[in-house]
This record gives C-alpha cells, structure tokens and sequence, in this order.
C-alpha cells in the first residue's frame, strides 16, 4: 500500500510531519509449498507467518529535532484520503516497533528521514493496519 502526502502522521505522541510518504508492505516470512503427485507444478501453497512493515518518509525540516529510536514502539496514526483533500478521509492506525532511522540528502529531494516499522497484530490472527471512515 502507497499512501502519498498523509496528514497529520503521530508515532507515539510525536508528530513526524511534513510527512511525504507511507508505505505498507506485507511478505510472508515463512512458506509452505506442496506439489502433487501429477505433476511437476506446486499444488498447494500457504503464508502461515506474515511480516507487515511500514516506511514512514518524511521532509527533514530540523535536523536537530528528535525521532525515534529502534527498539521504540508505539500506536502510528495518520489522516489519509485519495485526493488529498478532506472527501474520502480516513484514519489509518497500527502498533509498530522502529527497526530502522536512515538518512538521505541530494539536490534533488533535498534532506528525508525515513524510519522503518515492523508493525504488530494485537492478537495474531488480526491484521495490524486498521483503516476507518473519518
């Protein structure tokens, strides 16, 4: 999932706007795959274990501000819609653990920040993105 330009993006109660993108990638960390006595072909596969990761890249305003740290976690919010404007808003929520803060500079996108996620289901079975009508 590409969200371009959210508003109003929190990791545990400190704002990480200007905020230009989000990205939500889901891999699966373990297979199970099966081939049938038929034939050459998989028959069967399943994802029993699921990675959700987040990438929240952001306009570097301050350099001196402060941003997380690995191994901080904490409720990620975001205000999101389509267009950019207010129709079609929703809110977009996850529990995530910071594995990563890197750095980028160049002449053509200026100073980013991006800081990585791995998100966290609250049971397991749930997925760990919820995503509600405003």
């Amino acid at each position: 999932m590409l969200i371009l330009n959210p508003k109003q993006v929190v990791f545990a109660g400190l704002s990480l706007d200007p905020v230009k993108s989000l990205v939500i990638e889901r891999r699966a960390t373990r297979l199970v795959v099966d081939h049938a006595d038929t034939g050459p072909h998989v028959a069967f596969v399943d994802c029993p274990e699921v990675r959700v990761t987040m990438r929240v890249t952001q306009d570097l305003i301050d350099p001196l501000a402060d941003s997380p740290r690995p191994g901080e976690s904490g409720t990620i919010t975001a205000t999101v819609s389509t267009s950019g404007s207010d129709a079609g808003r929703r809110s977009l929520s996850a529990t995530g653990v910071v594995t990563q803060v890197s750095y980028e500079v160049s002449p053509r996108v200026g100073a980013l920040r991006t800081l990585e996620f791995v998100l966290v289901s609250p049971t397991g079975a749930n997925d760990p993105v919820t995503i509600t009508p405003i």
